[in-house]
Order: structure tokens, then sequence, then C-alpha cells
């Protein structure tokens, strides 16, 4: 690599001293693009602490209300498939417009579920028979 040529006062150009070209190329190479990369650090941390605006804000109370009114209709529907809601809430059977009554609703998936369990239960046992042979 040829080292550039500097001008002088008396007009003779003379070599450019090798520790002032090496220096220049390491500014160049090195302290430029290490500068360039914190100044985008920087930006983005000033981007990430930039307050919130309100829109921001009435956008995340809006979702947040939403999450919490789907929670609420979940869990009134499990109450309601339960029997466990109001009174009032009578349901049609498809025999002849008979009603029921939606604590009649409850005990039987109670009893569905005491049934579940005794067959779990017993399923559980005779694999345990089995394994004892």
């Amino acid at each position: 690599m040829s080292q550039p040529r500097v001008a002088t006062d008396g007009g003779v150009a003379r070599p450019q001293r090798l520790y002032v070209h090496m220096q220049k190329n390491f500014e160049d190479q090195v302290v430029k693009r290490e500068e360039e990369e914190r100044e985008a650090k920087l930006r983005e941390l000033k981007q990430s602490r930039q307050p919130v605006s309100r829109s921001g804000i009435a956008a995340h109370q809006q979702k947040y209300q939403d999450i919490l009114r789907q929670k609420k209709e979940q869990l009134k529907n499990q109450r309601d498939g339960l029997g466990y809601g109001s009174a009032d809430n009578v349901n049609q059977n498809d025999y002849g417009g008979e009603t029921e009554h939606p604590t009649e609703h409850a005990k039987k998936g109670f009893k569905a579920k005491i049934l579940a369990d005794v067959k779990r239960q017993d399923r559980e046992a005779r694999f345990k028979d089995e394994m004892q042979f």
C-alpha cells in the first residue's frame, strides 16, 4: 500500500508519516463504527423512554376492560350451565315444553361428575390389580 503524499509549504510532496496514516484509518474504520452503534443504542433508549400518549393509555385500558368482560361472561356462562344462576333462569326441555329448574340441571351435572369419578377410580383399581400379577 502506498502512502499518500502531503504537500508542504515548499511545494515538495513528501510521504505522510505512517502513524498519522494508521491513526486516520483507525478513526475511519473503528471509532466511527463504534460511535454509530452507540448513537443507535441511544436513539433506541430515547424512543423506548418516551412518555405514553393518552391514546395509548386509552387503548390499553379498553383492551383490559374487554378481557375482564370476556372472563366475566365465561364465568357467568359456566355458572348458568351448572345451574348456579338465578332462579328466573328456567331451561326449556324438548319434551312438550316442560320446564326444568336450574338446580335440577345442576344435580344432573353433579351426578355425572360423581359417576365419572367412580369410573376413574374403578379403572385405577383394575390397573393396580393387573400390575400386581
